[in-house]
């Protein structure tokens, strides 16, 4: 499968994360918005950047259907800046699993359009450049894993 490069649009969300200035319910409340904190996936933790792409149960759905060898990786210490030591297509693909837990999540809160992590993979897979803000797919090929995997 050719796999898509990351366009600007997910470059910019990535920096962003690894800043902590994506907007999610804990950085609106920093800003003074009288909001609650907590996940609007799951309810159990306060929303943050960290949760909303790694921690949050959706987020690890997610993150075990996809190829990446996500499972050496401790999900509860794991900087975002850590994360750049993938290459070539792993990076890709995991710049565009964040991207698809981000937009999912605004689905989710601002059209309650709620999808299930079976759902968000084959978006990553099609590669619509309308959808992931990418540019043209470039060179390298990644794997996904069957969707029909069992969750963890």
């Amino acid at each position: 499968m050719e796999f898509p490069v990351a366009g600007p649009k997910v470059q910019l969300l990535a920096w962003r994360a690894c800043q902590e200035a994506i907007l999610v319910c804990c950085n609106l409340r920093r800003k003074g918005l009288h909001i609650l904190t907590a996940c609007m996936r799951c309810g159990n933790e306060a929303e943050d950047v960290l949760h909303v792409l790694l921690r949050c149960s959706f987020a690890r759905q997610v993150w075990a259907l996809s190829s990446l060898p996500w499972r050496w990786i401790n999900l509860e210490v794991r900087p975002m800046e850590d994360w750049k030591q993938l290459k070539g297509p792993d990076f890709s693909l995991f710049l565009l699993i964040c991207w698809n837990l981000w937009t999912s999540g605004n689905q989710l809160a601002f059209e309650v359009v709620s999808l299930s992590p079976l759902e968000v993979i084959p978006k990553v897979q099609q590669g619509d450049s309308s959808t992931f803000g990418l540019a043209e797919p470039g060179p390298g090929k990644h794997p996904m894993l069957d969707a029909d995997e069992e969750l963890e």
